[in-house]
């Protein structure tokens, strides 16, 4: 893929990777934070609203933000957002209780994500060539799982040496390093390429353009589930006397999150290839069966083996759907849609876990895991259903009407 990139190209790439990995390395300590509600007296039901609070401002702006990138470019939108994440990160420091203001700076966190991830995916998918989008996606989001693996590490490292502050501290840092590192971005109109300017989506695929979404909602889901509620999880089966020694989230998080970045980087071109469907229903049964697991683990070793396996099939499905989405919609309005996309995922990786909660404190992780793994697979029935639907009316040659009618 780099070697079809200009110079200039490539060097604004790697600002984009270089921020991502120093962003997402912030936030992903964030994923702490229900451990923070137990430990200031709060229960799991709080935790999973404290962990969606910042969804509201990502459901309200991601769209417009998408928008106002195609017509103003990113980099105004991504350091605005990282220094407003950066003083919702710091003002944790404050709070002393579950309250009020606990929640107020989790949603300032929010409207800094909101800022900053929807204009850099739409930043980085510009620069990438449409013949490697997915591959190249894929590297794009190695960065963004490398970051998260080593918050998590640093996260649960600070946590075990130090307190919660000092993690707010290198949390909230990390986000300040990511904004001076894109002071030397250049703005979306020196990078654009010349292409084809479609202005609708690929009218023979309108059904697979939402069934995609709903499959891209549902990995959010899932992901928001692994990160989030393992360690408390872990911390539960202890409690309870379900193990005898602590897990380490280093078996699980760390792992789940290497494994992806690693997966991206050496095969992310499986998910362009001619074997890409075969890879994806792989895939596809992989996470099933990953996330079914995970009521089953009750040692370090169990945690390892179900990590690969959840981060193997994780790694190569979400940029293959994000891919999948962009390449049926219009360039010229490919910020905006990634703006949409950033906006599902995030509904479901922030939002799943406020449902999810709620289940855990009424009914047990079981369910919440059983219930998770129901749903996606409801899920992959709609994405055949749309690819039936497609098929169908492409081979008899007709319009395809709106999903609406």
């Amino acid at each position: 893929m780099f070697s079809v990139l200009s110079r200039i190209q490539r060097l604004q790439f790697l600002l984009i990777v270089l921020a991502a990995l120093l962003y997402f390395s912030s936030s992903s300590m964030m994923l702490y934070l229900p451990k923070y509600v137990l430990a200031l007296g709060g229960n799991e039901q709080q935790a999973g609203w404290l962990m969606g609070m910042s969804l509201l401002p990502v459901l309200l702006f991601s769209p417009f933000i998408g928008a106002a990138s195609d017509r103003w470019g990113s980099k105004p939108l991504m350091l605005s957002g990282l220094a407003v994440y950066a003083l919702g990160t710091l003002a944790l420091l404050f709070v002393e209780s579950v309250g009020p203001l606990l929640f107020f700076f989790r949603f300032i966190q929010g409207c800094g994500h909101a800022l900053v991830f929807s204009p850099m995916f739409a930043a980085a998918a510009r620069i990438i060539p449409p013949a490697y989008r997915a591959a190249g996606i894929g590297y794009f989001t190695v960065c963004i799982q490398i970051g998260n693996a080593v918050g998590s590490y640093v996260g649960d490292l600070v946590l075990s040496h130090w307190s919660f502050s000092a993690m707010f501290w290198a949390s909230g840092c990390s986000g300040l390093f990511a904004m001076v590192s894109l002071l030397g971005f250049r703005n979306k109109h020196d990078l654009m390429r010349p292409e084809m300017a479609e202005t609708s989506i690929d009218p023979r695929k309108p059904a697979l353009f939402y069934g995609h979404f709903v499959i891209l909602l549902m990995l959010g889901g899932v992901f928001g589930l692994a990160m989030q509620f393992m360690p408390i999880f872990f911390d539960f089966m202890l409690h309870e006397g379900w193990i005898d020694e602590a897990i380490s989230n280093v078996y699980f998080m760390t792992s789940t999150l290497l494994t992806v970045a690693a997966v991206r980087l050496f095969t992310g071109s499986l998910s362009d290839g001619a074997y890409r469907r075969v890879v994806l229903s792989v895939c596809h049964v992989g996470l099933l069966l990953a996330v079914c697991a995970l009521a089953s683990i009750r040692s370090e070793t169990s945690a390892l083996v179900v990590s690969v396996i959840f981060g193997l099939s994780y790694g190569l499905l979400f940029p293959a759907v994000n891919a999948a989405i962009i390449g049926l919609s219009p360039v010229s309005e490919r910020g905006k849609i990634s703006g949409v996309l950033t906006m599902v995922y995030e509904f479901g990786f922030r939002g799943v876990p406020v449902v999810l909660g709620t289940v855990v404190y009424q009914m047990g992780y079981a369910v919440m895991f059983y219930a998770v793994a129901a749903s996606y697979v409801l899920a992959l029935c709609y994405l055949l259903y749309c690819q039936h639907r497609d098929v169908r009316y492409a081979a008899e040659k007709i319009p395809a009407p709106s999903l609406q009618g």
